[in-house]
């Protein structure tokens, strides 16, 4: 919570010992600052996972009327990713500074995103932690971005998959037509632009003259 701030930090201290005496647990004071649950992280990537956004936006709700700081769950959400890239990377949960339990989850549901994907999910969290620190509404930037974050993986194709679909694609051309035209005199361009269409429901772009 300190965020860094070793003054920040003991002024949080001063008030955890104040509300729990002598006896600091972390329950208690996940119950006074209303800090979220890390289960809570692992449905946030479940919903994403799913290009659930729908259910993405009620959970986000949820946690509205909880009244959980968004700073808070934003960089909670940011190291959420983190773990899950460093132990798909190395394979290694032991580097996280977790319960034993937390850390066999992540080496379960690290496997359920690629590398690339959870690199992506980084960038974006990474390109709007400054908007979001001054933005003067957080609740709705966060909804934005996390609707964001369930769209990314589903509408973005990894590169191999792509370079895959326009060999299928050039192949197939170079098939059906001569080396350098069609049967209607026109150049193999022309059909594999055509193929590349159909493939990727796209529009071909045509400058202005």
């Amino acid at each position: 919570l300190g965020d860094g701030a070793l003054r920040d930090a003991l002024g949080i201290f001063d008030m955890a010992v104040s509300f729990c005496g002598n006896n600091v647990t972390f329950d208690e004071l996940q119950k006074f600052f209303n800090l979220p649950d890390k289960e809570m992280y692992f449905e946030i990537s479940d919903f994403i996972l799913n290009a659930d956004s729908k259910g993405m936006l009620e959970f986000y709700e949820k946690l509205n009327e909880q009244g959980f700081d968004l700073m808070t769950l934003y960089n909670g959400i940011t190291e959420h990713f983190r773990n899950l890239l460093l132990v798909r990377t190395t394979g290694n949960a032991d580097l996280l500074d977790e319960s034993d339990v937390i850390k066999n989850r992540y080496k379960s549901d690290c496997e359920k995103f690629s590398e690339p994907q959870l690199l992506r999910l980084m960038k974006v969290l990474f390109e709007t932690e400054n908007r979001l620190k001054y933005s003067s509404n957080q609740k709705l930037l966060v909804e934005m971005i996390l609707v964001e974050l369930t769209k990314i993986n589903d509408e973005i194709s990894d590169l191999a998959e792509l370079l895959a679909a326009l060999q299928g694609a050039k192949k197939k051309v170079s098939e059906d037509v001569q080396p350098t035209q069609n049967k209607n005199n026109q150049p193999i361009e022309s059909e594999l632009v055509k193929r590349i269409i159909d493939l990727f429901d796209a529009v071909e772009y045509k400058p202005e003259q």
